[in-house]
């Protein structure tokens, strides 16, 4: 999984989960990807920002 990161933000905790599994990484300007897992079904992503803005979405494996 590849981000891109809003002008002004170097970090983001990247948190992936479906209830049974999680998945907690951290996103970077010197590290945008983060390998996953083979996964299958409905997650719920969470991206924090270092100063504790929250973005979330729904991603479908």
């Amino acid at each position: 999984m590849e981000f891109v990161l809003p002008e002004g933000i170097e970090s983001v905790q990247v948190t992936l989960t479906d209830g049974d599994f999680e998945l907690i990484d951290f996103a970077t300007l010197e590290n945008l990807v983060i390998i996953l897992p083979s996964l299958s079904g409905v997650y719920d992503l969470i991206c924090t920002t270092p100063d504790g803005r929250e973005f979330g979405a729904e991603i479908y494996f």
